[in-house]
Formats: structure tokens, sequence, C-alpha cells
């Protein structure tokens, strides 16, 4: 008796593992549906088709060999720069910029690099870049500009700004986003500070990818002497990508 109940025994155990068997099988083969969370520790290879219903989160790099279809909108806070040169910089009403002295303002080289100067208050024409927007842009419009002086910095120095926006296809943008003037908050006589210009909401919601944007900058500075010098400006925006 005891010999025949152990053999029954047996024969339950190995029916249960072969079950267990086919239920895998038939889980990869047709997939399996978790509910709850499931942690898993070491490697996921899949073979065929994955398919997740709802959010997914992936704390790590991940790495896609082959095409990746995303059908819906991707986000993320993945900000994207270009430079403005200052070469390609105009000078509005006059034309392209020239060395300090025969263009107000002009290029020179002072600290050692490159620069755009303003010989005093007295000159405050606005110079401008056009730039077409990346077709990967989202939002976040702003630029940021080396500043530096050959004098004491007071408050009244300050770079005022504008944009504007055309569009394919529509009129030439005749009002402009007019935006707020940006001040340096420390001496920039033997040391530089990079100002942030940061387009406001009112201009952000009429910019979109694909868009033509003018950024005017200019000297609002009021002191009789004391040089304004921009040495580098760069864009920035938050990407789709």
């Amino acid at each position: 008796m005891k010999g025949a109940f152990e053999m029954k025994k047996i024969k339950i155990i190995l029916l249960f593992a072969a079950s267990l068997f086919v239920f895998s099988q038939m889980a990869f083969a047709g997939g399996t549906l978790y509910r709850g969370d499931k942690v898993g520790k070491g490697s996921l290879d899949i073979e065929h088709n994955l398919t997740v219903r709802g959010n997914s989160s992936v704390e790590g790099n991940q790495t896609v060999a082959g095409n990746q279809t995303i059908t819906g909108t991707l986000t993320n806070s993945r900000t994207r720069t270009f430079d403005v040169p200052l070469a390609g910089l105009m000078i509005n009403g006059t034309g392209p910029m020239g060395a300090d002295g025969t263009t107000a303002p002009g290029l020179a080289t002072t600290d050692g690099i490159p620069k755009v100067v303003y010989a005093s208050s007295a000159e405050a024409a606005s110079i401008g870049y056009t730039f077409m927007v990346p077709s990967d842009y989202s939002t976040g419009l702003l630029f940021r500009a080396m500043l530096s002086s050959s004098a004491a910095t007071p408050a009244s120095m300050s770079i005022g700004w504008e944009l504007y926006v055309n569009k394919n296809a529509v009129a030439f943008d005749a009002a402009s986003y007019s935006q707020t003037a940006v001040s340096p908050t420390t001496n920039i006589t033997a040391t530089n500070e990079y100002l942030t210009f940061t387009a406001d909401a009112t201009a952000l919601s009429g910019i979109t990818a694909g868009d033509s944007v003018t950024v005017w900058w200019w000297n609002a500075d009021t002191r009789v002497s004391g040089t304004t010098e921009i040495g580098a400006v760069q864009g920035r925006y938050t990407s789709t990508m």
C-alpha cells in the first residue's frame, strides 16, 4: 500500500510539473498578463513583439537595435542649443557689422576674444540675427549672452531685445514681441557675466517648429562712457526628442 501511495504521489508531482511547463510555454507563446507590480532582476530577452498598455518607465540607458515607431507624442525635457555667430549679426538700418570704429557697434578683440563692442551709451543701434526654428522644437526659447565692459557696471547698464516671428505663406510680421531688458548683477570690468534672455509666454505662444525668428538686441545703457561688450551668444530650446 505504501509503495502504491508513493507512486501515486510521484505521478501527481510529475503532472503538476508538466502543467507548469505547458503553462510557461503558452505564456511565452501567447503573452503573459501580469497584474500588479513585477520586479525582475537580470536580463530580459524578448524575441517577438512587446506591447505595453499604460505607462512605461526606464531608469538608466536604453538601447534600441532596429527601428522604433512611436504613435502619439513623445515628451521629455531635452535641451538643444545653437550658437549665434557674432559676425552674422546685422546692424539695424546699417547692414553687416564691420570693425569697431567703422561701424557702431563694431567687432573688436578685447580680453583676448572677439566681441561686439558698443563704445558708449551713444551707440545704441540694434543688432539682429534670423534663424529657422528647428523641426524638433517644442518650447522654451531663450538666449544666453556673455557680457563685459571697460568701466564699472552701474544698475543703468542693460541689454534690450525683441523678437519677430514669420511663418510660411503669411505676410511679414509687422509687430514685434517686445521683451524685458536684462541687466548684469555684478561688476563686469575684469570678469564677464552670462545674461539669460528668456522669451515670455506671449512670444512662445506664437512660435512653432519651422517658423523664422528674428531676434534683435541693443545697448540700453544710459552711461556717458564705458563700453558694452557681447562676447558670445547661444540659443536654447526644449526639444521633442
